[in-house]
């Protein structure tokens, strides 16, 4: 008996934790190039953290909902940052690409030394245009108006930059859920090819979808000609069309 128990926990010891779920993918800076040093970590318990190199990260976890964080560091100062969070409720491969936007610090610092170089490139011209001319009035008039349109350029800039990478990302969002309803459509209609003849009620202990999913995919099918339903009771009885 002293030998089973020791084995047994020899084996508990020993034994690597095997997760069904991958997530995977890349993280990019805000001119969509891969980040070259990046700290990613992803809430499990205990949380694990990356140190990327190559702009590439990857975790195995165990099926739930997480909030993955990744950050650049330069120098000694956060530049840079991004959270998404995650859901994963079957097992396979996820890829979940990452983009980092400035911190406001970070941003208001570029935006800052950006004006401060060109109002003082504007400033020494000016002074050397004084130096020509005594129409300074109308020039400072003119370099005024400059900086002002130069300032405005970088805002919209800004934006334009923002809603240019929500765009990427509800574009991936929309082609990852395609993909999910695909498979989902799948596993539906190799179950009915199965079964041949299921009850609706069967179907809905089978699937862990909600009624009104497994509703929809039923009509969806049996516009296709792939199902009949008949009225049973208060139930459907779902037949395969071969």
């Amino acid at each position: 008996m002293k030998t089973i128990i020791c084995i047994a926990l020899m084996f508990l010891v020993f034994i690597s934790p095997i997760f069904g779920v991958v997530i995977e993918g890349n993280v990019y800076t805000i001119d969509f190039e891969l980040a070259k040093t990046a700290i990613v970590e992803i809430d499990t318990y205990p949380k694990q953290q990356r140190v990327i190199t190559e702009g590439y990260y990857r975790f195995e976890v165990p099926l739930g909902s997480y909030t993955i964080n990744a950050s650049l560091i330069e120098g000694n100062a956060l530049t840079a940052e991004v959270s998404e969070p995650i859901e994963v409720t079957k097992e396979g491969t996820f890829v979940l690409d990452l983009i980092l936007f400035p911190t406001i610090d970070n941003a208001l610092d570029i935006l800052k030394e950006t004006e401060e170089l060109d109002e003082t490139t504007i400033l020494t011209e000016l002074e050397e245009e004084n130096e020509k001319t005594p129409t300074s009035t109308l020039l400072i008039g003119g370099i005024s108006i400059a900086i002002l349109l130069l300032i405005l350029w970088n805002i919209v800039k800004w934006r334009w930059m923002k809603k240019e990478v929500e765009r990427r990302r509800e574009e991936k969002e929309v082609e990852k859920q395609v993909i999910r309803e695909d498979d989902d459509l799948k596993n539906y209609i190799d179950y009915l090819k199965k079964e041949k003849r299921v009850t609706q009620k069967e179907m809905r202990k089978h699937f862990p979808d909600s009624e009104a999913k497994i509703s929809l995919v039923l009509t969806d099918l049996e516009a296709k000609g792939k199902i009949k339903k008949i009225k049973k009771g208060r139930g459907n009885i779902i037949i395969w069309n071969e």
